[in-house]
């Protein structure tokens, strides 16, 4: 049976990812905490297999705060639920030690299952073990904006082929 220990101040996606997860996989059992001040508290007692830290205030103390959970819990899957979107941060949260980087701006239900789905199968096939060396080439948060890249193309495309395009209406 799992563990999984999710930190999140918004009471509302702390609410959604609680009743997504609660839902779909039901024997995962799930602590919330509201601050990161009883996050080390909590990984202590509590003993997650798996941490969601959400980080919204300051990127460069959330990554100070991540840092410092995976020094204390090495084989913990750290999956990083952050508003910040930047390329250079994300790098920086994958050095510091998150395995998974979800976008809170563009985080779906879909993708947290599915990324769920990955962890826990993982977790039974290595026993707990859980190494840097299964992640796949591309966090969570890059697909998103991969996808919203490709839909700018394709209207600007679009745009240029009506612009083109004789009115016939004529």
């Amino acid at each position: 049976m799992s563990r999984l220990l999710l930190i999140e101040k918004n009471s509302f996606i702390r609410d959604s990812l609680c009743h997504l997860l609660q839902a779909w996989f039901p024997s995962l059992i799930i602590k919330e905490v509201i601050c990161y001040d009883d996050c080390l508290t909590s990984m202590e007692k509590f003993k997650p297999d798996i941490l969601i830290l959400g980080i919204t205030d300051n990127g460069d103390i959330g990554l100070k705060n991540l840092q410092q959970v995976r020094a204390q819990y090495p084989t913990t899957v750290i999956v990083l639920f952050t508003s910040y979107e930047m390329e250079e941060y994300r790098k920086q949260a994958i050095m510091k030690g998150a395995n998974h980087i979800i976008s809170k701006e563009l985080w779906t239900g879909h993708e947290i299952l599915a990324l769920m789905r990955t962890i826990l199968a993982t977790k039974d096939i290595y026993d707990g073990e859980y190494t840097k060396d299964i992640l796949v080439d591309k966090d969570t948060l890059a697909r998103p904006l991969e996808r919203r890249k490709k839909d700018n193309r394709g209207r600007a495309r679009e745009k240029e082929y009506l612009a083109e395009k004789p009115d016939r209406r004529q």
